[in-house]
């Protein structure tokens, strides 16, 4: 019934009085059949209630960590478009190849790329900010799969579309582009892989820390879900407290 509620006053735009007038009888209804099953839940109702709780926990908690933990990671961007200038004063020593860089923040620096710059004081002579994105339809066109904008000499931002039935194929859909992303047969994938601590100073108390934290590590590999081989790929991260 909530969930009918939303659709008819966001999606279809009827009034107030309207949504009440159809949702209100199946509410009396479903409030008919609670009345008569409250009594079960201490006959072994609680059991499935108890279920619910932890799924929702679960949920809960990685949400809001997610949420902290993009907030740390921002607190310390960079603009690419600044990134860009910098490194257009002074360039690092190049070498040759091509590097993707995924990132869920296409006008951002991508923290691996800080790092690559930090730690091995390299570019490579092609780099590419890719970002995937799930559009709200099942398939996505071919004509609309894969659009490039260039940044400066140094950069050009990807952006991929995927339906929600589709599974990534990131490599194969980069190497489809042809002559606009050279050499992508044989480019190194820069993915960002973050470690996180707990600590009861920031966001969220120490067992939901360590809760998330166990989250995080069985969360599914981005080097799978996108369909990379994994000797393309080089993971570069930070560590946080969360």
């Amino acid at each position: 019934c909530c969930l009918a509620f939303v659709v008819t006053r966001r999606r279809w735009g009827w009034s107030l009085p309207a949504s009440l007038a159809v949702i209100v009888p199946f509410i009396s209804i479903d409030l008919v059949f609670f009345g008569a099953n409250i009594l079960r839940v201490v006959e072994g109702g609680w059991v499935p209630l108890t279920i619910g709780a932890g799924i929702l926990l679960l949920i809960w908690t990685w949400v809001r960590g997610r949420r902290i933990v993009g907030e740390l990671e921002m607190g310390d961007a960079l603009p690419i478009a600044d990134m860009a200038k910098a490194l257009a004063l002074r360039t690092p020593k190049r070498v040759r190849g091509t590097a993707i860089y995924l990132t869920a923040h296409n006008d951002q620096t991508p923290h691996a790329l800080l790092h690559n710059l930090k730690h091995n004081h390299v570019l490579h002579a092609h780099n590419f900010i890719a970002t995937v994105r799930t559009v709200q339809k099942p398939y996505c066109d071919a004509d609309e799969r894969l659009t490039i904008e260039r940044i400066d000499d140094n950069f050009s931002r990807i952006e991929l579309r995927y339906g929600f039935m589709e599974q990534p194929d990131v490599r194969e859909d980069l190497i489809r582009a042809g002559n606009r992303i050279p050499d992508a047969k044989m480019a190194s994938f820069f993915i960002g892989r973050n470690s996180y601590s707990r600590s009861a100073e920031v966001g969220m108390p120490v067992w939901q820390d360590v809760l998330f934290i166990a989250l995080h590590r069985n969360a599914a590999d981005p080097t799978d879900y996108f369909n990379i081989p994994p000797n393309r790929v080089i993971e570069l991260g930070a560590q946080y407290a969360i």
